[in-house]
């Protein structure tokens, strides 16, 4: 699946920068599942615990990953580069209010490739 989401996605490089630049900011702030997950968040963080244990923790998101992985979604280096993506927790909230869109994740996480390897 990661090989036929790849080809899938080299076939749409007449998308605009600006409409990927759009769509993520979108995902980060416009969307009012984003914004309650985001609350949620901070009221993780209130506590002091979602790293570890909070709806936002590294390890929920990892099973996440994995399973995208599973799913061929991903590739080993790609979910290599999202393992890196959820060390910041902003990412951690996107990955886990994205976790019952599964395509839609994995074209966020590509996303974030692609501008990962243009701007190397």
């Amino acid at each position: 699946m990661a090989k036929f989401f790849n080809k899938r996605l080299a076939a749409n490089d007449t998308i605009h920068d600006d409409m990927l630049m759009a769509s993520e900011k979108s995902l980060e702030c416009n969307s009012g599942t984003t914004r309650k997950c985001h609350n949620e968040a901070e009221e993780d963080d209130i506590e002091g615990n979602s790293d570890v244990h909070g709806k936002y923790c590294m390890p929920n998101c990892i099973a996440v990953l994995k399973s995208l992985k599973e799913e061929d979604f991903l590739s080993r280096q790609q979910f290599s580069f999202a393992l890196e993506l959820i060390k910041d927790p902003q990412n951690r909230i996107i990955v886990m209010c994205l976790q019952d869109s599964m395509y839609d994740l994995a074209y966020w996480i590509f996303y974030k490739y692609e501008l990962n390897e243009k701007l190397s």
